[in-house]
């Protein structure tokens, strides 16, 4: 992706880390915030990647009194990745995000739950990378789809 002094040839792939919080409204819907942290194992042209992103999510119970509670919603919010260069230097390119999700979440014990999601994320940042140094442009991550998996525990706290 990008041009010939844009960094890598491909979008990396990120690992990381989801945390939020939810309120649930009646049987079927909650609302809340999610964050994440991530970061890219992978050093392409010795730049390393880090992401965040900020959302607010609505979801809906599609059977709330069921032991296998299956969930359906969406996320809006903000997003950014890090480009960051061994030398030092470093760009950061903010965006928007929409996600649609699906999962599953089943009770353990009183107040306590599971739960496992699926997100498809549309991620839109610009068509024009930053500078990053040495004559390299920062990766062109434009608009494109991703994909997450998430699994977590849920405290209730009712």
């Amino acid at each position: 992706m990008g041009g010939p002094d844009s960094t890598g040839c491909s979008v990396p792939t990120f690992r990381g880390v989801d945390g939020g919080a939810r309120l649930r409204f009646g049987q079927r819907w909650w609302i809340g915030a999610v964050g994440t942290l991530g970061w890219s194992p992978e050093v392409l042209e010795g730049v390393s990647r880090r992401f965040w992103s900020v959302a607010a999510q609505g979801l809906v119970s599609l059977a709330p009194r069921a032991s296998l509670e299956p969930l359906a919603g969406v996320e809006l919010g903000v997003a950014g990745i890090r480009d960051s260069l061994e030398g030092g230097n470093e760009v950061t390119q903010a965006g928007y995000l929409a996600a649609a999700l699906a999962g599953l979440r089943v009770g353990v014990a009183g107040p306590l739950s599971v739960s496992v999601q699926t997100r498809a994320v549309v991620l839109a940042f610009g068509s024009d990378p930053p500078p990053l140094g040495d004559g390299l442009r920062a990766t062109e991550y434009g608009l494109g789809p991703w994909f997450s998996v998430a699994a977590g525990v849920i405290l209730r706290l009712d």
